[in-house]
């Protein structure tokens, strides 16, 4: 079989061996031109360099492959159902667990809601900090504060020209309390100025000149209105905090692409891309391992992805493989061979008709620094219709 090289362009070249004359002489530069254009719209990965890909999500930081620190192993990263364990040693009150929901958040003492999936352990804690430092600094001044009655508190109801009516009363469970004359009445998330004014309609109708006065003997201390809005009283203790992991879910990787066995692993501590790779069944001969594509969950739920040349680790030390991270996604993307190979037979014999009693082969060369690798031949026979 004939070989054309096509060293200064790179683009693939075909080369055909009738084995019928076909009388056609335009099928070879058709080939030719389809595999060359095939060729240049492949996509060129580089190991180390992230590229655009038809996902919105893989945004984020892009490590290189063999970048100083990245076979160590990193900071556990939060995910969801996971267990934390969130103390306040001055306010032990305040301590609970707390399960990540589906949305990656919790909900921690007096803040609706923080995002704790993809951080760290030290990021949330930082993340909570801030969040409760917040919180102490966004207090108003205490003009513009006000106290709302609450259940279980103690007021003095007094007269000042009726003492025989003066009171000194409890708030039920009901948020209620009961005076003489006037029977049950709302004191609950009532300010003591709303009450009196409350009480002094209602004694208008049954005394001359009901001067009352109404003060909080006994109340919360830890709890405001604001713009009518009851809060608590966020205490300064609430900064010294500390965030514990106390229970993971299974840790597993993915891996996909051309592998025999795609799917779910369960991911052991040190495992690498290429032991997960083979734990799937090896490369199938359609693969580049030379493009390994790896995901990983970073910061703030992005994503994180490297591109790793690991064809050098198949046949002997390489650089190349990476120790992988729970929840790793690996994929082993298809060869442009493989992806011209697929071309050739769903379209171009099907379509040249005079091609279907014929074998076409092709192959290109890559650029490689200052060498040229030339990639094996590949021929490609279909029997006549």
């Amino acid at each position: 079989m004939t070989r054309t090289t096509a060293v200064e362009t790179g683009w693939p070249v075909a080369a055909t061996r009738p084995r019928r004359s076909c009388g056609r002489g335009w099928t070879i530069p058709l080939v030719a031109a389809m595999c060359a254009a095939l060729a240049a719209c492949a996509p060129v990965y580089t190991p180390g360099v992230s590229v655009e890909q038809p996902i919105s999500r893989l945004t984020g930081q892009t490590l290189s492959a063999a970048g100083p620190g990245f076979r160590s192993r990193p900071d556990y990263r939060i995910n969801l159902g996971d267990v934390l364990a969130i103390r306040f040693p001055r306010l032990p009150a305040y301590s609970d667990t707390f399960t990540v929901r589906p949305d990656g958040k919790i909900s921690p003492p007096l803040i609706r809601s923080v995002l704790a999936a993809g951080r760290t352990s030290d990021e949330l804690h930082d993340a909570l900090t801030a969040a409760y430092r917040n919180l102490v600094h966004s207090v108003p001044p205490p003009s513009r504060r006000r106290y709302p009655v609450q259940v279980g508190d103690v007021l003095l109801v007094h007269f000042q020209y009726a003492p025989d009516l003066n009171s000194e009363v409890t708030v039920r469970g009901d948020g209620r309390i009961s005076l003489p004359l006037v029977g049950d009445v709302v004191a609950e998330r009532r300010t003591t100025d709303a009450l009196r004014a409350d009480l002094k309609a209602r004694y208008t109708k049954k005394i001359d000149n009901p001067e009352v006065a109404v003060t909080v003997k006994e109340a919360r201390p830890d709890i405001f209105e604001y713009k009518g809005v009851v809060q608590p009283v966020p205490d300064p203790a609430l900064l010294d905090l500390s965030v514990n992991i106390t229970k993971t879910v299974p840790l597993l990787v993915y891996v996909g692409g051309e592998v025999p066995a795609p799917g779910i692993q369960p991911y052991v501590n040190d495992v690498s891309a290429m032991q997960a790779i083979y734990t799937a069944g090896g490369p199938v001969p359609s693969g580049d391992m030379r493009s390994v594509v790896i995901l990983r969950r970073g910061p703030n739920d992005g994503v994180v992805r490297v591109i790793t040349d690991l064809g050098g680790d198949r046949s002997g030390p390489g650089a190349g493989d990476i120790a992988l991270q729970p929840f790793d996604v690996v994929v082993v993307p298809r060869s442009t061979i493989a992806k011209i190979g697929d071309v050739m037979e769903q379209y171009i014999y099907r379509v040249v008709r005079p091609l279907a009693n014929s074998s076409a082969g092709f192959f290109f060369t890559r650029q490689v620094g200052a060498v040229q690798q030339q990639s094996d031949t590949t021929t490609h026979t279909l029997p006549a219709p």
